[in-house]
């Protein structure tokens, strides 16, 4: 359980879950629960895009999860949101997580990466995580450095 220090916080989480379960998500592993201040911290999967913990942020113990299958839908999703981004990345093609770290880089505050094929710190980085700012370019930009709006292919 995790104490919330607002006041109406625990019945806006449970709202917000119920929405996302009203909509096809369900809570994994349990949580979701309150009482008084305190909330049992949720994840909460697959989170519809209808669904307002889809497009709010929550401020709080609850981790709202979706899929994509199409590259391009991420960076639509990333593009829309007016909150700083955190995304963790699964998948077993280190080719293909290396363009969605390209592609993401500048888009998101950190990435976690999370492949079947072990990396090595030279290949693809466990996280990345970036200034609130923008930074001017360096003279040796890393090798996932590149600009927000630049295109990927495919393997």
């Amino acid at each position: 359980m995790t104490p919330l220090p607002e006041p109406g916080k625990p019945a806006h989480l449970r709202a917000l879950v119920d929405d996302a379960v009203a909509g096809g998500a369900r809570i994994v592993g349990g949580g979701g629960a309150s009482h008084g201040t305190f909330f049992r911290p949720a994840v909460v999967y697959p989170v519809a895009p209808a669904a307002r913990l889809y497009r709010e942020e929550q401020f709080g113990p609850v981790v709202p999860v979706t899929t994509f299958r199409e590259l391009d839908e991420i960076d639509h999703f990333m593009r829309q949101s007016p909150y700083g981004q955190q995304i963790a990345l699964f998948g077993a093609d280190p080719r293909q997580l290396a363009q969605l770290v390209d592609a993401l880089v500048n888009s998101v505050r950190r990435i976690n990466l999370n492949t079947a094929v072990p990396a090595r710190p030279r290949q693809l980085p466990v996280h990345r995580t970036q200034p609130t700012r923008p930074r001017a370019p360096s003279a040796s930009p890393t090798p996932c450095a590149r600009s927000r709006s630049a295109p990927w292919s495919r393997p």
